[in-house]
């Protein structure tokens, strides 16, 4: 029953299936995992026979080098009482490997259980609340994306209304899957957003600093659930403001589209290489352009041989690249791909399949080449990453688009 709730609402907490993994140990679970996997038993009887065979032999050819019978030795072992020095010899050498096992056995329950107890102590540790000079809080509101673009009437109104939070170096925040009730603004300090990709597992996905704002999703979502947790990296100070004032101070100000394409998008992309140094122009006509996109684990995004009408940016997730059904390489958040299939006109020449739970911004063709010849630079900077990734100049074209090697 509980498999199948997880499987309608997708609640990691509902799963009964565990995959614990130690993050130190990762590389002797894989190997292990590997080895029983790829385990031949018939391979293991032939080299067990072998062993067996190869011991004979070199006893019987030391008897024979020493002019031993081999029979009287085993005769006059078995008289001087070498049978019982042997079997006590093999019941310590026994009680020693249950003991080295209990352990190990024992070494992996207490790491276990000492990270439960940090994952549990950093969950139910509550914030304390402090007292900020509301100028400053003023002031932090202004450099926000989001805020300030408002009127001072109406940052003074927000100022008033956030509440001064400070959380401990480790803590988290906000949880994956909880019901959010929170907006969040960073006023000191730096946290972390990570996702869940397995019970117990996590892996970051940005890093969030000063004036940066999280929380934002689960407050515009109908079904007001966290889609990734926050874990402080510093001792922090964060401003909350809770769903009402949300909804009362910034809803009627701000549309949904705009919340979302300025905090979402924006900020992503002013902190990834590619556009952390666009023009605000130019980072705002991205945003305006660009829509999400999310693909499931396994699913195609970008098929070898076909047209391909849509720049990818990869907001979250990992995409593999496949030539010829073989991984060339794997891209992450951040990389993008499909610019040279548009700029050439020509159809992609690898496979782009989605790894994980994925979330691009995507382009259409027609707006990926109206944004790029509005500004020289930005077309350039693209000209100049596809030569690099082709190994020879992208322009002019050459007529010999499919011995593009990257999409």
């Amino acid at each position: 029953m509980l498999d199948l709730l997880h499987a309608l609402y997708g609640d990691v907490r509902l799963a009964i299936t565990y995959d614990f993994k130690f993050i130190q140990n990762q590389l002797f679970n894989v190997l292990l995992r590997a080895r029983l996997k790829f385990t031949d038993r018939r391979f293991l009887l032939i080299a067990t026979s072998y062993t067996v065979l190869w011991l004979v032999i070199l006893f019987l050819g030391g008897c024979a080098l020493l002019q031993v019978n081999a029979f009287a030795l085993v005769q006059r072992f078995q008289e001087s009482g070498g049978v019982h020095f042997t079997a006590l010899a093999l019941l310590t050498t026994f009680g020693l490997m249950v003991a080295a096992a209990l352990s190990l056995l024992g070494w992996f329950a207490w790491k276990h259980l000492r990270a439960w107890w940090r994952l549990k102590t950093a969950t139910t540790r509550h914030p304390e609340s402090m007292t900020v000079d509301p100028e400053s809080i003023k002031t932090l509101l202004t450099r926000t994306l989001l805020f300030r673009g408002l009127a001072a009437a109406d940052i003074a109104a927000l100022a008033g209304a956030v509440v001064a939070e400070e959380h401990p170096a480790g803590s988290l925040v906000v949880r994956e899957a909880e019901l959010g009730e929170k907006l969040y603004i960073v006023f000191s300090g730096r946290v972390e957003v990570v996702r869940e990709i397995a019970v117990g597992r996590t892996e970051p996905i940005a890093t969030l600093q000063e004036a940066d704002i999280f929380g934002e999703i689960a407050l515009l979502a109908l079904d007001r659930t966290r889609r990734r947790s926050v874990r402080c990296l510093t001792d922090s100070v964060l401003l909350s403001l809770g769903r009402a004032e949300f909804e009362q101070l910034v809803l009627t100000r701000l549309s949904r589209d705009t919340i979302e394409q300025t905090v979402q998008k924006m900020a992503f992309l002013q902190r990834i290489p590619l556009s952390r140094h666009w023009s605000p122009h130019a980072v705002a006509s991205f945003a305006r352009r660009s829509v999400f996109q999310e693909f499931r684990p396994g699913e195609i995004v970008i098929t070898e041989g076909r047209e391909n009408q849509f720049f990818h940016l990869i907001h979250e997730g990992e995409m593999r690249v496949l030539k010829k059904d073989k991984e060339v390489a794997v891209l992450t958040t951040g990389q993008f791909f499909g610019e040279i299939s548009l700029l050439q006109n020509s159809i992609a020449t690898a496979t782009i399949v989605a790894h994980s739970p994925c979330r691009n911004l995507i382009l259409s063709k027609t707006d990926f080449l109206n944004f790029i010849t509005q500004d020289f630079l930005i077309g350039l900077q693209f000209e100049e990453i596809s030569s690099q990734r082709l190994g020879r100049p992208i322009f002019p074209l050459t007529g010999k688009s499919d011995e593009v090697p990257h999409v």
